[in-house]
């Protein structure tokens, strides 16, 4: 199972750094190190990014938690959720889109990043969904 993942591994870092190499002639310097903004590469459907092409991976996570954070915020309060419920609602909700976000559209070696599903940005998303949900609840009465 080991070589299988490995073997795996080896393959997408292979055709992410063909990919890189084949953007590079658009977005180089002299380093030879791309120029793709942080945006760029988060907006990027398959890079196939490692924790070498694609540094500002949890700094991409963060502010795409904060922005989720917003819409399920009004979501729930805008639907009248009330409870323990909304709270189930936030957390399985950004958990399963940012995974998919990281795993189906970027095709990242989530190995690479280790908690980065969990952790980055999670408890600042929360306040800012608890806020929002709160001011939305309270408009739409």
């Amino acid at each position: 199972m080991q070589a299988f993942k490995e073997r795996k591994r080896r393959q997408k870092a292979a055709r992410a750094a063909e990919a890189e190499r084949s953007d590079d002639s658009k977005h180089s310097n002299p380093n030879g190190k791309s120029n793709k903004s942080m945006w760029q590469k988060a907006l990027t459907r398959g890079g196939q990014f490692d924790k070498e092409t694609f540094e500002e991976l949890p700094v991409v996570v963060h502010w795409a938690r904060q922005a989720l954070a917003i819409l399920i915020g009004l979501a729930c309060g805008v639907a009248g959720v009330e409870g323990v419920l909304g709270f189930g609602l936030f957390f399985g909700i950004n958990l399963m889109l940012v995974r998919a976000y990281c795993q189906s559209f970027l095709d990242v070696e989530l190995e690479d990043f280790p908690g980065i599903m969990y952790k980055e940005g999670m408890m600042p998303a929360f306040g800012l969904f608890v806020a929002t949900w709160t001011i939305a609840y309270t408009l739409s009465l």
